[in-house]
């Protein structure tokens, strides 16, 4: 159980930081 909330919150910053890219992309639309 641990691990797999592990697995999600990796995951979820690996998205958010995905947007982030994005948003620096778009020079912060």
């Amino acid at each position: 159980m641990g691990m797999l909330y592990a697995m999600f919150v990796m995951n979820k910053n690996d998205l958010i930081s995905s947007i982030d890219e994005l948003y620096s992309c778009f020079g912060g639309l």
